[in-house]
């Protein structure tokens, strides 16, 4: 599980942002004839986008070993509450761009998706 508490004392995590996103169905869309929109509303899922300053070579080895995986579980402080939460997310690339070659590699984000929706 990764811990955004304990991994920000460590690494550079300078933000991280929760958000619900709400997903639909492919059935969705606005009626050309009338302009309504329907659809089937399939729920909202969390969605957390992390903001990362520059990494050295350990740090950015770190990171990656954590968030480039199928799925990941994440705690992180919920915007809904205040709470720290616990939820499982798909992963990400990492873009990991230098400007030189041993220097540090540049901020980056991470938007991670939840799996499951989110009951409300």
């Amino acid at each position: 599980m990764i811990d955004l508490e304990q991994l920000s004392l460590t690494n550079p995590l300078l933000t991280h942002e929760h958000t619900l996103e709400p997903l639909w169905g492919s059935d969705t869309g606005r009626n050309s004839n009338n302009g309504t929109y329907s659809g089937t509303f399939v729920g909202y899922f969390s969605q957390l986008r992390l903001e990362f300053g520059s990494t050295n070579q350990t740090q950015m080895t770190y990171l990656r070993s954590l968030f480039d995986n199928p799925v990941i579980s994440v705690r992180y402080l919920d915007s809904e509450d205040g709470n720290w939460y616990t939820e499982d997310f798909y992963g990400t690339a990492i873009n990991g761009k230098k400007d030189n070659w041993d220097g540090k590699y540049e901020p980056f984000n991470l938007t991670l998706t939840a799996i499951r929706k989110r009951n409300k």
